[in-house]
This record gives structure tokens, C-alpha cells and sequence, in this order.
């Protein structure tokens, strides 16, 4: 199995303009494991000098910050040429996710749920803006890019604030090559948009269009192209969320406008003020952070079992290691969650294994490790022993052999059956969820795939619908799989190209292809 570092990579969760995360699983000492979410600069991107100093100061900038309303930084480092963080796993979805969820069920999310997360965006944004480095001099950190996919929300109902990659300090550890506009265009502030120095008023703003998109479902300054939207945010000419939906009340109503004022000394001064104004309003609606969990769990119920089932089938895995290893199990005792005992290697097709099948080394017991019978069920039955190799290296020896006791058994171990039947209802719902997310449940056309074609061939960011759907590399190809059917917008931005951009029409099951071809700058 593909490793990052000393992470072993689990599962693909997804990926940006900038780079990719996976699911990954860190080891530790006496035989226990954690969850991780592993970030890995893009491949195409590793050269580019501008994107690596931002990568580092992204991991530079977010180890200074302890919050609960941060996604916490545990380790940077280098694998493969390339750069990677180890950062926090987080259960859960964006607020991106929950707009495309509420658009897919036509609803908007309840006003006191929008004020509650916002809330919590407030109170992880002041810790950053108020940072200070050893000295006490204030770092001057301001986020820059305050928009849905940067917005976490677990299913407990915990907020986390992600991706300070684009940061700004006043005491930045490297130098950004280059003045152009970063960030996400409708998410920007009047100064950002104009190319000015910014302060924590900046993220004040961007704080505000959360809320307004929450409470309306709608980007107040989204337009047919990145220089209407651009123009609409220089303006910043909003209309109240009442006027959209009579649910917001006038109390909300002046909170979100007036973090959206044009001139920052209108706004808010601080997110601080603007995350108490947005807790009085939760105190008189006696709105709660359990309340949002269970928000949360109903509106994604699906992802959440998928979420649970992926646990059980790792949990499942760490208590067979367990059974081959038991002296260690009982020294430790059941381990605790987030964390996991190692289990050994199994071959590959082993109906133990579950979604994840190891590769690579395989981790056995220690050097020195007395065999001990597994599942004999009496005089004469034939068990299993964990066999220590040659030499004391701790690996197996090929793997579990058996051996003929007379020993009682100290455990009963699971009938096979049992693994079989939970491992047939896991992949039968993950085929669910995924036929489903393809757009071929009942009555519904499949999804079409489009390939987009650069040319002159080069690395370049896609966009689908004025979303980022991901990046082509130098080879200046690039598939999007899974679309609706019907006309999709497919927009190519480079540094070294004009915009280029074409409507292209999708159908059901079929791959369509698209050359975009414009002269280089």
C-alpha cells in the first residue's frame, strides 16, 4: 500500500487546485495508531516555487495555532520530492457539501444553524488574528481565503477552520513570488479584490458572506464571470437576507450586513465582535452545538454510516492483530478510539482484510515473542501461532501457521461467516452510495465524463460550473467523471493563458471530448 512518509495511505478523500488529501494511518509506540488527514502538494505543482513557499508557510503558520475551531497541524515533512502535512482528521463535511446538499433537497439550512457555525468560524478566526510570536509582537496573520471548502463541520457538530495556505503575517518566513490575487474570487473582500493591504477585517468579510450564503443560499456577489464577480465585490452592494427569506430575523439581518460594509472601519472591528454578536443571537434562540450535531448527522445520515462502517471494518482488522497477538493485548488493554492496534499482514484477497488491503512489510510480533495457540477448541485441534522470523527481525514468518495443541483456548475467536456477512453489507453499501452519487439510482440518467484538452499541452486549473473541479498537469489533459447530464460550463485558467472557456454538452454514460486551444501570454 502507497505511503506518505511514515503514513500508510487509506483512502483518496479528495483534492484541490493546490493538492490532494488522503486518509492515512500513523504508527506509534506499543502497537497503537491514529487517523490522519495526509496533504500532499500536486505533483505538477512540486516544481513551482510560489506554491511550495505557500505550502510551507501554511504548515509554518498553522503549528502556531491551538484551537478548537482550527484543524490542528501534526507534522510536515518531505516524501518523494514532494511536500506533505499531517493534520487533523475531521468526520464530517464542508460547508460546500452542505450547500450542495440543501440545493439537491431544495431547503436552506435553519437561521440558527447558519449563525451557530459562523459563530464558531469567528472564534477560530480571532485566535489567529490575535497569534503573537515568542517576543509578543503580533504575527499579523490573516486567513485570505474564508470560503465554504475551508469550512469543516464534523459530525458531532464541531467547526474547524482549514487551509491558512494562502496566509498572510506581517512576519511571513517566506516571500510570495509575484502580486497576484489569491483566493476564491466571490469570497474575496472590496480591498482583497482591489489588491490592497489587508487586516483582520478582510477575514471579517469573507466571514459575512458565509453567513449571507447560509442564510439565503445564494453568493451575493457571484456573477456570469470572474470579472462581474470581481466588480460585484468591489461594490459590495448587498441586499438585506430578509429580503430572500422572511425566516431572518432583523437581529441576524444587521449582524451579516454589517460584516459585508464595503469600507472595513463599517465592519465589525474584529471577528471576535462579530462571533459575540453572532452568541447573543444563539443565546436568545437557544440554539446548541448538539443541536447542530444532530443537524448534521440527519442531513449526511448516509455519509455518516458509510463513515461508521469504515471504522468498524478498521476496528474489526485491529482486534484480529490483537488475537494473534495477545500477551501485547493484554498489557495494553482495549485501545482506546481514535486510536488502533497494528494488525499483521494478510494476503491479498483475504476476506479479513475489508476495503484496505495491506501491502509492503508486514508487521508482526516482536522479537522474542512466545508462540501462543489461537482457537483450539480442545485435545488435538488444530490452532494458530504467530511465529517470530529468523534472526529477530519481528516479521512473520509466513504468516500464521498452524499447530497441533492440547491447550485450552483463552478466547473464542469469530466465526468466519460473521466477517464474511459484515464485509458483503459494507461493500453492498458503498455500491449503494456510489451508484447513487453517480447519478444511476432510479430514474436517474448515468453520469457522463468530459476530457479536456490544453493546447499548448500544459499544467492548468479546471473549472466546472465556476467550481474547481481539480488541475490538469503539464500533459494538458484532464477528465472529469460522474457529470449530470445537460450543458456544463469548462473553464481553463493558466499563467501562461488567456482565459478559456466553452459550454459543453454532457450526455448520460458517454465521455465527450473538449479542446480548448488559445495563445500563450
Amino acid at each position: 500500500m502507497e505511503a506518505i512518509g511514515r503514513y500508510e495511505v487509506l483512502h483518496r478523500l479528495g483534492s484541490g487546485g493546490m493538492a490532494e488529501v488522503f486518509l492515512g494511518r500513523a504508527r506509534g509506540e506499543g502497537g497503537f495508531e491514529k487517523l490522519v488527514a495526509v496533504k500532499r502538494i500536486l505533483p505538477h505543482l512540486a516544481q513551482n516555487h510560489e506554491f511550495v513557499s505557500m505550502f510551507i508557510d501554511e504548515a509554518r503558520i498553522s503549528a502556531t495555532l491551538s484551537h478548537s475551531n482550527i484543524g490542528q497541524i501534526f507534522e510536515f515533512g518531505r516524501a518523494d520530492e514532494g511536500y506533505f502535512l499531517a493534520m487533523e482528521f475531521v468526520p464530517g463535511v464542508d460547508l460546500r457539501g452542505i450547500h450542495r446538499r440543501l440545493k439537491k433537497q431544495k431547503s436552506l439550512a435553519p437561521p440558527a444553524l447558519a449563525a451557530y457555525l459562523i459563530q464558531q468560524v469567528c472564534a477560530g478566526l480571532e485566535h489567529a488574528h490575535g497569534k503573537c510570536d515568542p517576543a509578543g509582537r503580533p504575527l499579523g496573520i490573516v486567513h485570505r481565503d474564508v470560503s465554504p471548502s475551508n469550512v469543516l463541520v464534523s459530525f458531532e457538530g464541531e467547526v474547524k477552520l482549514i487551509d491558512f495556505g494562502i496566509a498572510k503575517a506581517a512576519r511571513r518566513m517566506t516571500e510570495t513570488i509575484g502580486a497576484g490575487l489569491k483566493g476564491k474570487y466571490a469570497y474575496m473582500s472590496p480591498e482583497q479584490a482591489h489588491g490592497r493591504e489587508l487586516d483582520a477585517r478582510s477575514d471579517v468579510f469573507g466571514a459575512g458572506i458565509l453567513l449571507f450564503e447560509l442564510l439565503t443560499g445564494k453568493n451575493p456577489f457571484l456573477g456570469e464571470h470572474d470579472l462581474a464577480t470581481l466588480e460585484r465585490v468591489r461594490r459590495a452592494r448587498v441586499a438585506a437576507p430578509s429580503s430572500y427569506r422572511a425566516e431572518v430575523d432583523e437581529e441576524l439581518d444587521a449582524i451579516c450586513l454589517r460584516a459585508l460594509r464595503r469600507e472595513p472601519t463599517e465592519r465589525f472591528t474584529s471577528a471576535g465582535e462579530m462571533g459575540e454578536a453572532l452568541e447573543r443571537h444563539a443565546r436568545r434562540t437557544g440554539f446548541t452545538a448538539r443541536q447542530a450535531a444532530r443537524w448534521v448527522r440527519e442531513t449526511f445520515a448516509e455519509e455518516l454510516a458509510q463513515h461508521r462502517q469504515v471504522l468498524l471494518e478498521v476496528r474489526e482488522r485491529s482486534e484480529l492483530a490483537a488475537e494473534a497477538r495477545p500477551e501485547a493485548a493484554r498489557e495494553l488493554g482495549p485501545p482506546p478510539s481514535p486510536y488502533l492496534l497494528v494488525e499483521p499482514a494478510r494476503p491479498r484477497g483475504d476476506p479479513r482484510t475489508g476495503p484496505f488491503p495491506r501491502q509492503g512489510t508486514p508487521v508482526g510480533p516482536p522479537a522474542g515473542f512466545v508462540p501462543t495457540p489461537l482457537t483450539p477448541t480442545g485435545p488435538g485441534a488444530v490452532g494458530k501461532v504467530a511465529v517470530p522470523a529468523a534472526g529477530g527481525t519481528g516479521r512473520l514468518a509466513g504468516g500464521l501457521l498452524p499447530v497441533t495443541t492440547s491447550e485450552t483456548p483463552h478466547r473464542k475467536r469469530t466465526p468466519l461467516w460473521v466477517h464474511l456477512l459484515g464485509f458483503g453489507l459494507f461493500a453492498l453499501g458503498v455500491a449503494a452510495v456510489l451508484y447513487l452519487a453517480l447519478g444511476r439510482g432510479p430514474g436517474k440518467a448515468p453520469g457522463g465524463t468530459i476530457v479536456v484538452e490544453i493546447d499548448p499541452p500544459q499544467a492548468a486549473q479546471i473549472f466546472i460550473d465556476d467550481e474547481l473541479h481539480g488541475a490538469a498537469d503539464t500533459s494538458g489533459r484532464y477528465s472529469a467523471a460522474g457529470l449530470l447530464p445537460g450543458k456544463h460550463r469548462v473553464r481553463v485558467q493558466s499563467s501562461r493563458l488567456g482565459p478559456l472557456e466553452q459550454i459543453v454538452e454532457v450526455a448520460g454514460g458517454r465521455t465527450t471530448r473538449v479542446s480548448l486551444r488559445g495563445p500563450e501570454r
